[in-house]
């Protein structure tokens, strides 16, 4: 299982570009950082990751801006999973960018974004009330034999890391705290100390 980090922060970003595959920006997180969304791509735009951007049909004229202002390889559009959302993410996926499908708290969501071709879907854990969707998420997958890849999301502890790493996710999404701290092992760290100490 792969991460990507839930930041808009250039500077966290960077200080962990050696374990994640990309990031994911939301409008909550750009408000919180008092900036929009071209500001946070052109911040970002020299490294070399997978960047999630949230779009809604209201956001036509910020997609053109994206579309042509960017490598668009490395982009990957996050559409809520709604009826009113489905005629964007048809004209999407038509167009030939990559769709995540996100905002995601159950199996019949899930089903649709298979159905829609959708890239990726997030399947949320904190925020759900369901917590068992990442497994039902992974034995869809397998059903239908598709090509989705599933994202952990709202994963905000080393237990839901492990919690999804059983669960079959493909990656999760985790806020820069939870990175620093997922990679800790006491026992470990105290073996490590004393293989320093022999060399």
């Amino acid at each position: 299982m792969r991460y990507f980090l839930d930041s808009v922060n250039a500077d966290e970003i960077e200080k962990h570009l050696p374990i994640i595959d990309g990031v994911t920006s939301n409008p909550i997180l750009l408000n919180e950082a008092n900036i929009n969304l071209i500001y946070f791509l052109n911040s970002i735009n020299k490294f070399n990751t997978i960047k999630f951007v949230q779009v809604s049909s209201s956001d036509i004229k910020q997609l053109n801006n994206i579309t042509s202002s960017f490598n668009l390889n490395n982009i990957i559009f996050k559409v809520t999973m709604h009826p009113s959302n489905y005629d964007l993410i048809e004209r999407l996926k038509n167009t030939g960018y990559k769709v995540a499908a996100t905002t995601i708290y159950d199996i019949i969501q899930i089903n649709q974004a298979i159905e829609m071709e959708c890239d990726y879907t997030m399947v949320y854990y904190h925020k759900n009330n369901y917590k068992n969707l990442m497994i039902d998420a992974y034995e869809l997958k397998q059903k239908t034999n598709s090509n989705i890849k599933l994202v952990g999301a709202s994963i905000r502890s080393q237990g839901e890391v492990m919690m999804a790493i059983k669960a079959g996710m493909d990656y999760v999404t985790i806020k820069s705290n939870v990175m620093d701290e997922i990679f800790q092992n006491k026992q470990l760290d105290d073996d490590l100390k004393i293989i320093n100490n022999l060399i």
